[in-house]
């Protein structure tokens, strides 16, 4: 990709899977590789810039003592630690723009293919963005992909006995094509028996 640093913004609703894809591209193992220092910060909606410095600063396991460093100096401190060096930052659950505002003079674009990724419910947080790449917009999953997750995580390689594939697919469209929402239903379903009757009372529940 570009040698200049790129924003890539994941968005969807809660639910879509937005967590689990921004971990398994930050533990993949040819991105460990390439990037010399990886950092995973939670900002959710109630943000505190202190915090979330201290957060990215710690977050690679350095005990170094920061607390007492004011704003401006944990800003400084984070761009010396960033420089000369390729990193990806993961900026985990934003829901307001101004946190990547106060934040982002911290990033130097060094040409060392840089990469920001953001996680998002919200389309406009991704649309205020300079530097951005598209974004990223997980769509929820078919009723067909939902049945699918759903008899996977309930019975593994082995197919859903014939006489409960019929309530598993309506239990699999209450889901609504929330991947999340299908894996604790199926977690659930896996501890009752496998019944029609089981089913059906689930189903109707």
């Amino acid at each position: 990709g570009s040698k200049q640093v790129e924003i890539v913004p994941i968005v969807g609703m809660a639910g879509l899977g937005k967590t689990t894809l921004a971990k398994k591209v930050y533990n993949d193992n040819s991105i460990i590789y390439n990037f010399h220092i990886r950092f995973w910060c939670t900002v959710s909606q109630e943000f505190n810039v202190k915090k979330l410095l201290l957060q990215i600063l710690h977050s690679d396991g350095e005990n170094e003592k920061l607390e007492f460093l004011d704003e401006d100096e944990l800003l400084q401190k984070l761009y010396q630690k960033l420089k000369g060096n390729r990193y990806l930052v993961v900026f985990y659950d934003i829901w307001d723009i101004r946190a990547w505002n106060e934040l982002r003079y911290s990033f130097p674009d060094n040409n060392k293919r840089n990469r920001i990724l953001f996680t998002s419910r919200f389309s406009n947080v991704a649309s205020q963005v300079e530097y951005g790449g598209q974004p990223h917009n997980l769509r929820p999953l078919t009723e067909k992909e939902s049945c699918e997750l759903l008899q996977r995580k309930v019975f593994g390689e082995e197919d859903c006995p014939q006489p409960l594939c019929g309530f598993g697919m309506e239990i699999a469209q209450k889901c609504k094509g929330l991947p999340l929402t299908v894996v604790v239903v199926a977690g659930i379903l896996a501890t009752i028996e496998h019944e029609v009757w089981a089913w059906e009372e689930f189903s109707e529940s």
